[in-house]
C-alpha cells in the first residue's frame, strides 16, 4: 500500500491533495495496528512470554517513529513539498519492511520453540463471528425507517462481537496468525457500531428535548388561559 503510494507520488499521477489524504489513511491504519499490538502485548505473560514481549515492545517504539514519517509525508504533500514527502515515504517504507521481516522472524521463532496456537479458540471465534455477521444481515434486512426498533438487537450483537474478540485476543501472538487486515477491519467494525449508537443517542436526546419544549409551551398556554 505504501509502496504503491510512493510510485504515485513520484510519477505525479495524482495531485498532492489526493496523495495527502491517502497518506493520512495509511497512518490511521498503522495506528489501528499499533493499538492491537499493544493489546496483545499487555495480555502476554511476563515470565512465559518475556522474550517475545520485549521484542514486541521494541517494535511498538519503532512504530512511533513510523507514524512520525507518515505524518510528515502527509504534511509535506499538503504544503506541496513533494521532495521532502518522498523522502519521508521512503523512510516509512524501509521501516515497514524491517517490521515485516521482524514479524516473520518472530513467527519462525515461535515454531522453533514449539509454541502452538490455540486452534480451538480461533475456530470458536470464526464460528461466532459468522453467526454475528448473519444476525447483523438479518437486522439490516428488517430495518426500514425507525432505528429504535432494532436497537436492543444491535446492542446484543455488538456485545457478542466484542466478547468474541476479547476471547480471541487471549490467544498468544494471535495478531501474527491473523494478520494486519483482520485487526484493522475489527477496529473499523467496532468504531462503526460506536458511531451508530452515538447517532441514535443524539436523535433520542433531540426527540426528548422537543417533547419537553412542547409540554412547557402547552403549560404556558394553559397558564395564560387561566390568568386572563
Amino acid at each position: 500500500m505504501q509502496e504503491e503510494l510512493n510510485k504515485k507520488t513520484s510519477d505525479g499521477s495524482e495531485n498532492n491533495e489526493q496523495l495527502a489524504k491517502k497518506q493520512k489513511a495509511i497512518k490511521k491504519k498503522s495506528e489501528a495496528l499499533q493499538k492491537q499490538m499493544q493489546e496483545a502485548t499487555d495480555m502476554m505473560n511476563d515470565k512465559k512470554d518475556a522474550d517475545m514481549k520485549e521484542q514486541l515492545e521494541e517494535m511498538l517504539k519503532k512504530m512511533d517513529d513510523l507514524k512520525k514519517d507518515l505524518a510528515e509525508a502527509s504534511e509535506n504533500l499538503q504544503q506541496n513539498d513533494k521532495q521532502k514527502a518522498m523522502q519521508n515515504q521512503q523512510n516509512a517504507t524501509q521501516k515497514m519492511q524491517k517490521m515485516n521481516q521482524k514479524l516473520s522472524e518472530m513467527s519462525n521463532m515461535m515454531n522453533m520453540m514449539g509454541m502452538q496456537m490455540d486452534v480451538q479458540n480461533i475456530d470458536i471465534a470464526i464460528r461466532r463471528l459468522l453467526v454475528w455477521s448473519a444476525e447483523h444481515e438479518k437486522l439490516k434486512s428488517s430495518y426500514h425507517d425507525d432505528p429504535y426498533a432494532i436497537v436492543k438487537d444491535l446492542i446484543a450483537n455488538f456485545e457478542g462481537f466484542e466478547q468474541t474478540l476479547q476471547a480471541l485476543y487471549q490467544t498468544p501472538m494471535i495478531f501474527i496468525v491473523l494478520g494486519q487486515k483482520f485487526f484493522i477491519d475489527a477496529s473499523n467494525t467496532s468504531q462503526a457500531y460506536h458511531n451508530l449508537f452515538l447517532s441514535i443517542s443524539i436523535q433520542m436526546l433531540l426527540l426528548h428535548t422537543m417533547h419537553t419544549l412542547k409540554i412547557h409551551l402547552l403549560l404556558h398556554v394553559i397558564r395564560k388561559y387561566f390568568l386572563y
